[in-house]
């Protein structure tokens, strides 16, 4: 056999490869959305005609099952006819929880959820546990005038050069932390606060739950010119059950209620006292209403090598599933594990195939969070956002005042008047890393001045992913023109493209070219049993592998487009593997 016979066989076995490879791929997909339809098949089927009695069990069914018209309306009958006038949940014991799970299902197929989300509001609390502080800065000595809610009395203090101020506010002011900062008296939680200082300053409020060494600052800072007047008043409520704040139910209400309106209030609550409740996953929470990546590494950080989430006081399943609903287009790697691990998880047999553990609640949620349908069952035609020139946004990412009610956005987001640009910092500054080329980054990768700013580790991959294995590049954030996505595993934050072919007659010409191939190789192996080559060599001598091509360098990266380029291909191992396989073909007569 010459060399153009064995590099033509060679080759036919890499081009069968990667055919295969491709082709199973493309049928992982297949398998997948075969499974995510068994699951919404036995949903449909265990609701059908007998939805639960159970708020918790028909809001989760409720929420998945959205897109189909005939369930949405037997779930919001029976969601309705569960409750108090409408307007909270259940009949018998209405609780903050069960009332906001049944305000996002109702949100959902848009209906009037007014009158609960007036209810949830109405139980509304300070929480006093958490200590508040005022602090007041200036470049300069500067006098100020303190006074609250517009009283007649005022208060004339002095911040000096040093930072410190020189004397309590009143009765409600007190000194704190070496001077520097302003205590607030409980009794006064509700007062607001009005300042003036006769030099350019900087006010805002802290807050911090005793006996814990870290301190928050609240989202309300006022910068103003000299004799300008700044107003103050703490943000800050919890959601009662019975007499005390209630912290998983105030994380679910304020989840429901931040499409129409400002859950920002509920949020110094949730972080101060996060620690305290981590068996109901408060950063997956956290992360639903703010976009913080702080909270997408610490949720991320928990993620267990098996697979899954589980916060300790739920089931692994709803765990999962909340932490895939707050991750969204975070942390692909584990996200796609996860994914993997649902569907290995999920009954194969009996009359629960298709179910998490014979479970609506758990099989709802996880259909919602992870595999959603368009919601189709609406209270009244739809205006869409987007054909009016607005932006469909999370909602941590559109002011309050710049929302858009009357049009509609899918899932959670809101529509937005206008959409804020994005402040990049340095690097440097979000105290992150730029990775080479070749590496990838272990936590949440963000634009900064400097490129792809790596908020984690970077670190460089011991083998070729999946992807490239099979010649496609792996690439952040999305695929150039003339690619397109596909479902090959890529290292890190980033995304599997291969070359785009067109879709029509695709499949055709895929078992043209394999035909042609399959021909070639039985053609080949037929001449060779009927022709003998001659050696080209002298009789003893041993065949050597011609010169190795140096591999090209990679290409520099960009800082603004970081992308991968299309990997080498792998040459044979060793010499000793051909010279083996020219004597096994010897051996034959070929």
């Amino acid at each position: 056999m010459n060399k153009k016979h064995m590099v033509f066989c060679l080759a036919a076995f890499f081009m069968l490869a990667i055919f295969s490879s491709n082709a199973l791929a493309a049928y992982n997909a297949t398998e997948e959305t075969g499974l995510v339809n068994k699951g919404y098949t036995w949903l449909s089927d265990s609701v059908r005609g007998k939805w639960p009695v159970g708020t918790e069990d028909t809001a989760f069914s409720l929420l998945a099952l959205a897109y189909d018209d005939m369930l949405a309306s037997q779930g919001k009958a029976a969601l309705e006819e569960t409750s108090k006038d409408l307007e909270c949940w259940p009949k018998a014991s209405c609780n903050v929880k069960e009332t906001a799970l049944a305000v996002m299902a109702l949100a959902r197929i848009g209906q009037d959820t007014s009158k609960a989300e007036e209810w949830l509001m109405a139980k509304n609390s300070t929480p006093s546990e958490l200590n508040w502080f005022l602090q007041i800065d200036s470049a300069e000595k500067t006098t100020c005038t303190v006074y609250y809610n517009q009283d007649s009395l005022s208060y004339n203090i002095t911040l000096d050069t040093n930072k410190k101020i020189n004397k309590a506010a009143g009765s409600c002011l007190s000194l704190s932390y070496g001077n520097y900062w302003l205590k607030i008296s409980r009794d006064c939680y509700e007062k607001k606060f009005s300042i003036s200082c006769d030099r350019e300053f900087v006010t805002t409020l802290f807050y911090q739950k005793p006996g814990t060494p870290t301190i928050y600052i609240s989202s309300d800072t006022k910068r103003m010119s000299a004799g300008g007047e700044a107003a103050l008043k703490i943000s800050s409520i919890c959601l009662k059950s019975q007499d005390s704040c209630d912290y998983e139910g105030t994380a679910w209400a304020a989840f429901a209620l931040s499409k129409n309106r400002d859950a920002s209030v509920f949020i110094p609550y949730l972080v101060g006292y996060a620690e305290a409740n981590k068996n109901v996953m408060p950063e997956a929470f956290l992360l639903l209403l703010t976009g913080q990546d702080d909270y997408a590494n610490s949720l991320i950080s928990q993620f267990k090598r098996e697979g899954y989430w589980s916060s300790g006081s739920r089931n692994s399943y709803f765990d999962t599933a909340l932490a895939l609903l707050a991750l969204k287009d975070k942390a692909p790697k584990q996200k796609d594990i996860a994914k993997n691990w649902l569907l290995k998880e999920q009954a194969k047999s009996g009359p629960d195939t298709g179910s998490w553990q014979n479970s609506r609640k758990d099989t709802g949620f996880v259909l919602y969070s992870v595999w959603p349908k368009d919601a189709t069952y609406v209270r009244t035609e739809k205006t869409y956002c987007n054909d009016y020139g607005y932006f469909c946004l999370p909602t941590y990412d559109c002011n309050f005042d710049a929302r858009l009610p009357d049009y509609y956005c899918s899932g959670s987001d809101v529509c937005c008047m206008e959409k804020q640009e994005e402040k990049l910092q340095s690097c440097s500054e979000m105290e992150g890393n730029i990775c080479d080329y070749n590496a990838i980054c272990s936590g949440t990768s963000k634009n900064s001045l400097n490129g792809l700013c790596c908020i984690g580790d970077c670190e460089t991959p011991q083998e070729l992913s999946e992807c490239e294995k099979l010649g496609d590049t792996c690439r952040y954030n999305k695929c150039v023109e003339g690619e397109k996505k596909n479902d090959l595993e890529c290292a890190g934050a980033r995304i599997c493209c291969q070359p785009e072919i067109a879709k029509k007659g695709s499949k055709l010409l895929l078992w043209i070219m394999l035909g042609i191939i399959a021909a070639g190789i039985i053609a080949f192996f037929l001449a060779g049993k009927k022709f003998k080559f001659k050696p080209r060599q002298k009789p003893g001598m041993i065949i050597k592998p011609g010169p190795r091509f140096p591999p090209f360098p990679p290409q520099q990266a960009r800082p603004f487009a970081r992308s991968f380029g299309r990997s080498q291909p792998r040459e044979l191992s060793s010499n000793k593997d051909l010279e083996e396989t020219l004597r096994k073909l010897r051996e034959r007569g070929l």
